[in-house]
């Protein structure tokens, strides 16, 4: 398949000698990734029963990337076609760069020896709690003088604090007592970190955070910025088919964070 047209010729429209389009243009060919993403957003939204307003970004992706085709007879100034490669460009390279950063950070972070892990909290038993309740268990056993922090409030549909599912669960597997505590008042990544650090014995210790790997990159900026001193990231794994999502979803909170100065 020859793609003809490159990103500031959008309405190449090559014609064989026998009067009919020979190629496929630009134009049509992002019709392609289009419609995958529009059927991706679908997916999630499903997968997710509709509560989560930012899976339908993934339409007007898929939207954007159909504008091509859509003025494929009208002549686009020079600066249209840059506004519009510009935001495509940037949102690729910023997924794929916080996927690098969080695979670096992972890594990284399971090599170090923390002397207490915070484990932040997400949806009482989803697939997100019972890996990163895994993680934490296997991290707290390859190091037995490491402290664990059970980090996350309680939902309103939920039965118990998040903090507490993460307690009761290590300590049913057989982690002591004297080595967890409980932080039950946390709704969000920022309150999880400040409000463990109230717990620690010594706020400069080293401390690893556990948390979804797609997740790690923007945990660890939010805890320097907490005045956590060389923080660890420990990634517990993401099934593949949700982590498209999951980082266009930390590529807009990244901006919004640096746009905000909370970051």
């Amino acid at each position: 398949m020859n793609f003809t047209g490159l990103p500031f010729s959008f309405f190449a429209n090559p014609v064989s000698a026998r009067g009919y389009n020979s190629t496929m243009t630009l134009e049509e060919g992002l019709l392609i990734p289009a419609a995958v993403l529009a059927a991706y957003g679908l997916a999630m939204v499903v997968s997710h029963e509709g509560k989560r307003w930012f899976e339908f970004s993934w339409f007007f992706c898929a939207f954007w990337l159909t504008l091509p085709w859509l003025f494929r007879n009208h002549a686009v100034p020079f600066w249209a076609k840059l506004l519009y490669w510009i935001p495509v460009a940037g949102t690729a390279g910023l997924v794929f760069w916080i996927n690098d950063q969080n695979r670096a950070l992972s890594r990284k972070g399971a090599k170090q020896d923390c002397s207490v892990i915070i484990i932040l909290g997400c949806e009482l038993y989803s697939l997100a709690f019972n890996n990163r309740e895994n993680t934490a268990y296997s991290y707290l056993m390859m190091h037995p003088q490491a402290k664990g922090i059970c980090s996350g409030g309680k939902g309103k549909d939920e039965e118990k604090s998040e903090g507490a599912g993460f307690y009761d669960n290590l300590r049913r597997r057989g982690i002591s007592e004297a080595r967890l505590c409980v932080e039950d008042q946390s709704f969000s990544t920022s309150e999880n970190l400040r409000n463990s650090q109230k717990l620690m014995e010594d706020p400069d210790m080293q401390a690893g955070i556990v948390t979804s790997q797609y997740h790690i990159y923007r945990s660890i900026l939010i805890a320097r910025k907490a005045g956590y001193k060389n923080p660890a990231g420990i990634g517990a794994p993401t099934v593949l088919f949700y982590q498209p999502n999951y980082l266009l979803r930390e590529a807009a909170a990244l901006v919004y964070g640096k746009l905000r100065g909370t970051l």
